[in-house]
């Protein structure tokens, strides 16, 4: 941004509208799912522009998109780490910038994850990711003060959202477009590569 908390053109992608599904109703009842297009000026798709960044910083070529994980059967031993924009007090200027927390996962539930780690407004709709594999098993909603004292999160294997993600991976217009051309990548969200994002509609 140029301070002013705006991205740059380069870095704005307007949402596909039609392809956006999503529910409000709480914790374990909270997502919301669509696609990207691409950007005006530079006609690149934000996950294709990252990677690039990534590649010329010497990163890795899976810069920007998460594996689609199984959500771990206990808590024990299985940590989770949040990584996003939420805001930060800066000498009374409430700014955001990136930041990443990880702590332990508290517990299971039907529909949402319960963890102990920090995070601050502005963080929902992060990717809950499972500290030991690196895979998205969620995405962050609730902070801990409304909670008991934990974090939540709505699963990715909730039936409905997973549902919508599955329909957002298989009806792009080619597979190059779904699965990098690749039949084999069907279970790999490239959140911003493939255009889908997701977010908590708890934010709205």
């Amino acid at each position: 941004t140029f301070g002013d908390g705006v991205a740059r053109s380069r870095n704005q992608y307007a949402v596909d509208v039609a392809t956006y599904r999503g529910l409000d109703e709480g914790v374990g009842g909270d997502w919301g799912a669509g696609r990207l297009h691409a950007n005006q000026s530079t006609g690149k798709f934000p996950g294709i522009a990252q990677q690039e960044k990534c590649l010329a910083n010497g990163g890795s070529d899976r810069c920007g998109w998460y594996t689609l994980g199984t959500v771990p059967s206990d808590t024990t031993g299985n940590n989770i780490r949040i990584t996003g924009y939420g805001t930060y007090d800066d000498n009374g200027l409430t700014t955001r910038r990136q930041r990443t927390h990880a702590g332990a996962l508290a517990s299971i539930e039907e529909n949402h994850l319960r963890y102990v780690l920090d995070t601050t407004g502005g963080n929902s709709g992060s990717p809950v990711i499972h500290e030991e594999t690196g895979h998205a098993i969620g995405v962050h909603t609730h902070g801990g003060c409304s909670t008991g004292g934990a974090n939540s999160g709505t699963r990715i294997d909730r039936e409905d959202f997973a549902a919508h993600v599955e329909w957002l991976l298989r009806s792009c217009t080619s597979d190059v477009e779904c699965n990098d051309g690749n039949p084999d990548n069907g279970k790999c969200v490239r959140i911003m590569k493939k255009r889908i994002f997701f977010l908590s509609q708890y934010v709205y």
